[in-house]
């Protein structure tokens, strides 16, 4: 009896295993005829696993592309596996194309119904601008921001097709300031900006250390026309925590951002830049050492070595202060190195300082100079060969730059 039940258990395991070896196999051919991808070949494959959605819906692409009817293959698709909205956005988009918007519209419903993620919202956006709903629009528009992730570029550009005023998309934008910060980097990008001070420092007072980059490249875009709310924004951020730097105020006379070296440029926002210029290093020991400008000697006759963006109080007069020493291979005469102020944009100089005299010691100059109607400027560091000189080699060291208003 015992070895009657084993013959029997081992048939049945026997029968099991070549069943599944046969269904494997099957599988195995319809999906080399799915990859296959002809029509024939995806028809075959639906003969051989009718229960596969996906085998569905490509079927079903392969019927429209030729001018059949591919309704039966979507919907079967659909209820093959309910819970995908792949299929259900599929099913919608081809019902619309058909001009039926009410089957279009519901299949969209339940593919967010049944899948909770990004796709849905996206479609139902697109859906309700081909259709020119704008109430409906802007209500999945908030919703695909709410649980977006990554870039969303895609979504501003789609909204701002269906309302070019920014502050239409503003409106429906999450409490996230990730994607607010997205969204001012996006206007930037596209010529946009003007007049998003407002919505920039309502970022900058949620903003986290990662939005950072995109408050200051808004920055640098708003300081030739809107340097209030550049200002604003800088200041915000320092105070937060997230600059280490202090507030700006040009109607007290602070103009100037790590004015004593001690932090390695940022070189964006108020912070300095150092443009690579051959024969020209710029190092920042920090500490009471300030700023250590070497020249080669081999650098171009007239070249800037260092500048930062300043905020001005029109109609305002100002000193500049600082520190410097000289050391070169020409210990009499001026060395070519001066400040100056110029407009943020090419035009004029509006003041300039005098040359640095060559001087092992530490020496105390200042600058004077007027704001006239201006409320920007940039603050240059500038090398100018001297008529009759050759370019000067050596390095000099600057510390302790500060502003204040002239009395």
């Amino acid at each position: 009896m015992n070895r009657f039940l084993s013959r029997i258990l081992a048939g049945a395991l026997f029968a099991a295993l070549a069943f599944a070896a046969w269904h494997a196999g099957r599988q195995a051919w319809a999906d080399l005829l799915f990859q296959d991808n002809t029509l024939n070949s995806v028809q075959r494959a639906v003969l051989l696993e009718k229960g596969n959605a996906e085998y569905r819906e490509l079927l079903g692409e392969h019927l429209e592309g030729l001018g059949y009817d591919p309704t039966s293959e979507f919907i079967s698709a659909t209820k093959l596996s309910p819970r995908n909205a792949r299929y259900w956005i599929r099913l919608s988009f081809f019902h619309e194309v058909q001009g039926k918007y009410q089957d279009a519209e519901r299949e969209l419903l339940e593919a967010d119904r049944v899948d909770r993620k990004f796709d849905p919202p996206w479609a139902l956006m697109n859906f309700y601008f081909r259709r020119n709903n704008s109430r409906e629009f802007w209500r999945w528009t908030r919703r695909a921001l709410e649980i977006s992730y990554d870039d969303v570029s895609a979504i501003f550009r789609l909204a701002l097709n269906m309302d070019s005023d920014w502050r239409a998309t503003a409106a429906v934008l999450p409490s996230r300031s990730d994607v607010a910060a997205q969204f001012l980097v996006f206007l930037t990008n596209d010529g946009r900006a003007n007049g998003t001070g407002p919505l920039a420092l309502q970022v900058a007072r949620t903003a986290q250390a990662k939005d950072v980059p995109a408050l200051l490249a808004w920055c640098n875009h708003a300081m030739e026309k809107e340097m209030p709310a550049a200002v604003a924004v800088w200041n915000t951020l320092c105070a937060r925590g997230l600059l280490h730097h202090k507030a700006l105020a040009p109607a007290e006379g602070q103009l100037i951002t790590n004015g004593d070296f001690s932090w390695t440029p940022a070189e964006t926002g108020f912070d300095w830049r150092a443009d690579p210029v051959e024969g020209v290093s710029a190092q920042f020991p920090g500490g009471s050492e300030g700023l250590e400008v070497t020249l080669s000697g081999g650098q171009p006759e007239n070249c800037f070595l260092l500048w930062q963006p300043i905020p001005l109080a029109a109609g305002q007069h100002y000193t500049l202060e600082y520190q410097y020493k000289v050391s070169g291979s020409d210990r009499t005469s001026s060395v070519g190195v001066h400040w100056e102020i110029a407009p943020p944009a090419a035009g004029a100089i509006l003041a300039r300082s005098e040359d640095f005299q060559a001087s092992s010691e530490w020496t105390t100059a200042t600058f004077r100079f007027d704001s006239a109607g201006n409320n920007a400027a940039r603050l240059m560091l500038r090398y100018i060969r001297p008529p009759g000189s050759v370019r000067w080699q050596g390095t000099l060291m600057v510390r302790e730059l500060t502003s204040r208003i002239s009395r």
